[in-house]
């Protein structure tokens, strides 16, 4: 069912605020970071922003909320391709070709966050959770089929693809969006030699 005017105009405001707060936390840290700036950042009334969201700890709900959807889209790329190994790799190259330096520098943020707030640290686990539950779905899959090395097991495999991936992340973090294209064509490469039978 299509959106209606007003839930489209409600979707793009919440957007605008959780892009607002991300640029917030990545410049004065989540800790540090107040509502006060978010509003600022947002161009928005402080009554605008607390109807959408009324702490900061929503917008971290929102931020989640947001991951899970891309996790999902992930999840239906890897099972609608037939090939397991070239779909993993065309994923992590994705993932770190989608990944600027705002992106990976509150990835780092809010996973520092995550050691002080309890909050934090469940929806980090939650969506790593899901990111690595269809990862590890397609690995399986493409030993099954013959395309994924077997001399490993698949949660050997995992867990090489996720340092890959938070790898190339980290490096985006400090070294910035010029090596983008660069890191996601390594990563690539990493996931084909690691994935190959």
């Amino acid at each position: 069912m299509p959106r209606t005017k007003d839930e489209a105009l409600t979707e793009k405001r919440r957007n605008e605020i959780l892009d607002a707060a991300a640029r917030v936390f990545v410049r004065h840290g989540f800790h540090r970071a107040s509502m006060r700036q978010i509003c600022g950042e947002a161009k928005l009334s402080a009554g605008a922003v607390y109807n959408y969201f009324p702490s900061k700890d929503q917008i971290i709900e929102g931020l989640a909320a947001r991951e899970q959807e891309e996790i999902a889209e992930l999840a239906a790329y890897l099972a609608e391709t037939d090939n397991a190994q070239k779909a993993l790799t065309g994923a992590i190259r994705l993932m770190v070709e989608d990944t600027n330096a705002a992106d990976a520098r509150l990835y780092v943020e809010l996973t520092a966050e995550a050691g002080r707030n309890a909050l934090v640290r469940e929806r980090l686990v939650a969506t790593d959770a899901a990111l690595q539950e269809c990862l590890l779905e397609a690995i399986r899959r493409g030993q099954a089929q013959g395309s994924v090395t077997k001399a490993r097991p698949a949660a050997d495999l995992l867990a090489l693809l996720t340092a890959v991936y938070e790898g190339f992340v980290g490096r985006l973090a400090v070294d910035g969006d010029s090596e983008c294209k660069a890191f996601a064509k390594l990563a690539a490469d990493a996931v084909a030699i690691l994935l190959k039978p």
